[in-house]
C-alpha cells in the first residue's frame, strides 16, 4: 500500500514513497524494466551496479492512485506483481483489469503473485506431495494465463506470497521455466534466480539513511566459504554444531573488494 490508512507492515507513506522516489533521482540510479532482468538473469549476465528495480506486490488500488502518477511523471518502469483472484472479484480496495492494463501501458510490467495468494510452502492436512504440485502448478500457471490474456505479456517472474518459498517450490520454478523474487534482504545477482531478494520498506523500514544504504547495495562476489573450527574445517553446505567455540568463518571471493565497502552481519 502506498497509504497512511492501511496496515503500517505493508504499507508506506505517500510522503515516504516521493522521498525514495527523489534519492534515486538524485543518485543518478537507472531504474530498470523487468523484461532487461529477466534477460540479464537467464543469460547469467551481471547487473548494472548503478540500477534498481521497483516492484510492488498484490495490485492494491493506492499504487494506481498515488505510485503510478509520480511514476509515470519521471518516465520510470516499474512491476506489480497481481494476484489475480481478488482482481476477477473485483475487490474493494485492489485494482482492476482496465487500471493494470493502463500502467502496462506507461511502462508497467504485471508479475505472477498467484491466484489466490496461499501460504506456498504449507501442505494442506492430508495433502500429499503430488496434490501440492498440483495445487501449486494451478496458483502459478492459472495467474500466467489470467496476466497474458488480460495485459497481453507473460514473463514467467513469480514473486512469492510473503516472501515464503523452499526447495520443493523453487524446484517446481525451475520445472516451470519461473524466475522467483523473494522478501528477504539483498542485492541481486543471476545466481538467486529462483528467490531473488528484494528489499521492503514498508512499516518501520525505509528511513532516508536506511534507504540510501540500501540503494547503494552490492552483492558480495562470493566464489567459495569454508567453516573452520578448532576441530578442522566444516564444509559450506554442512551443520555447524551447537557446541563449537569461536568458528572461523573464511570467505573466498571471485573479485577483489575494497575492504572499506565490505558490511558484515552476524
Amino acid at each position: 500500500h502506498i497509504s497512511t490508512q492501511t496496515p503500517s507492515a505493508t504499507s508506506i507513506s505517500p510522503a515516504r514513497f516521493q522521498e525514495h522516489l527523489l534519492a534515486i533521482e538524485n543518485s543518478g540510479y537507472a531504474v530498470l524494466d523487468l523484461a532487461t532482468v529477466t534477460r540479464l538473469l537467464r543469460s547469467a549476465e551481471p547487473l548494472p551496479e548503478d540500477a534498481v528495480l521497483i516492484t510492488f506486490d498484490d495490485s492494491y488500488s493506492a499504487v494506481y492512485e498515488v505510485a503510478f502518477p509520480l511514476l509515470q511523471q519521471r518516465g520510470w518502469p516499474f512491476v506489480v506483481f497481481a494476484n489475480t483472484e481478488p482482481v476477477d472479484q473485483r475487490l474493494q480496495g485492489f485494482m482492476s483489469w482496465k487500471q493494470l492494463r493502463e500502467m502496462a501501458s506507461h511502462g508497467a510490467t504485471i508479475g505472477n503473485h498467484t491466484v489466490s495468494h496461499p501460504h506456498m510452502v504449507r501442505h494442506r492436512d492430508g495433502e500429499n506431495a503430488a496434490a501440492w504440485q498440483r495445487r501449486m502448478r494451478a496458483e502459478i500457471l492459472g495467474a500466467e494465463r489470467r496476466i497474458k490474456a488480460e495485459i497481453g505479456h507473460s514473463h514467467r517472474v513469480l514473486a512469492y506470497p510473503y516472501g515464503e518459498y523452499s526447495a520443493e517450490l523453487t524446484a517446481l520454478l525451475q520445472e516451470l521455466d519461473f524466475l522467483g523474487m523473494g522478501q528477504h534482504s539483498g542485492a541481486a545477482t543471476p545466481a538467486q534466480a529462483l528467490a531473488l531478494p528484494r528489499f521492503a520498506f514498508g512499516g518501520d523500514y525505509g528511513q532516508p539513511e536506511d534507504f540510501a544504504l540500501k540503494l547503494g547495495a552490492l552483492p558480495l562476489p562470493l566464489a567459495e566459504m569454508q567453516i573452520e573450527t578448532e576441530q578442522g574445517a566444516i564444509l559450506p553446505d554442512g551443520i555447524l554444531p551447537l557446541d563449537v567455540s569461536q568458528p572461523r568463518v573464511v570467505l573466498t571471493l571471485s573479485d577483489p573488494l575494497p575492504l572499506e565497502k565490505l558490511q558484515c552481519y552476524v
